[in-house]
């Protein structure tokens, strides 16, 4: 299997609008388990630390981690793409077919 770590590459990352919700999914842990960190887990977290969730972080703590948990799975198999290469083509294909629909257009003018 050719991985990132094996290949001495980073990750390229897409840009995070709420960088302390990824911060406090690690500092949680972004499972429990083999499952998704529960409200229960973010509860014990939320009062050892002082930090107050709002519902929307919560609910995304809870999105992410879920996330996570299913790409870590998606990862084992051998043929499971980056996450951020599949996001990739998918730009380029819809680039590409833009481009491809103006070209037909202009030439049945």
């Amino acid at each position: 299997m050719d991985t990132l770590k094996a290949q001495d590459r980073e990750p390229v990352l897409p840009f995070n609008p709420a960088p302390h919700i990824t911060d406090w999914l690690f500092e949680i842990g972004p499972m429990t388990g083999e499952g998704a960190i529960g409200w229960q887990d973010m509860d014990a977290w939320s009062r050892l630390t002082g930090i107050e969730l709002d519902p929307w972080e919560a609910r995304t703590l809870r999105r992410l981690s879920r996330s996570f948990v299913n790409q870590r799975w998606d990862a084992r198999k051998d043929n499971c793409p980056e996450p951020r290469v599949q996001a990739d083509e998918i730009a380029v294909r819809k680039k590409v077919e833009g481009q491809f629909a103006a070209m037909v257009a202009a030439l049945g003018r």
